[in-house]
């Protein structure tokens, strides 16, 4: 269950990131350049945490020891 909620979460926040750089979605009253920006860093901030949750767990999973 814990596994579904953090690849949700982490594919939620690229969403979002994604949204943000269309224009779909804005953090400030008019439309700026600083908006896709921050989209961009957010769509690379989820992807970057959904690659570090992945191999983590994979390195769990293929040893128990730890």
């Amino acid at each position: 269950m814990f596994h579904s909620l953090n690849i949700l979460v982490r594919v939620a926040v690229i969403v979002v990131g994604l949204l943000m750089v269309a224009g779909l979605m804005s953090l400030f009253p008019e439309p700026t350049s600083l908006n896709e920006t921050f989209g961009l860093i957010v769509v690379l901030f989820g992807a970057y945490r959904m690659v570090q949750y992945l191999s983590t767990r994979r390195r769990i999973m293929n040893d128990p020891e730890e």
